[in-house]
């Protein structure tokens, strides 16, 4: 009464295949609704160098209340009563 035959078989895949295309055409909507793709974000441009910090490295030392590296020159204060590189 059901049996399956090659024909059947066919015509059950054909009628997949076109619903599917059909889906997928309204999903899509009219090619004036579609939006264009985002402009790639140019990358950031590095910080410029002075002539002072060009091709020097600064050495560092670990602070004894805070346990983070600070530059030996130019030390800032971390905004702790305690901090040893206080102005």
């Amino acid at each position: 009464m059901f049996g399956l035959s090659l024909g059947k078989l066919l015509v059950l895949v054909v009628a997949c295949v076109v619903g599917w295309m059909l889906l997928t055409k309204l999903r899509a909507g009219p090619p004036s609704a579609r939006r264009a793709p985002p402009e790639p974000v140019p990358p950031p441009q590095p910080a410029a160098r002075t002539a002072e910090s060009a091709g020097q490295m600064e050495d560092l030392r670990k602070c004894t209340f805070c346990d983070t590296y600070v530059p030996v020159r130019n030390a800032r204060s971390c905004g702790r009563s305690t901090c040893p590189h206080a102005p």
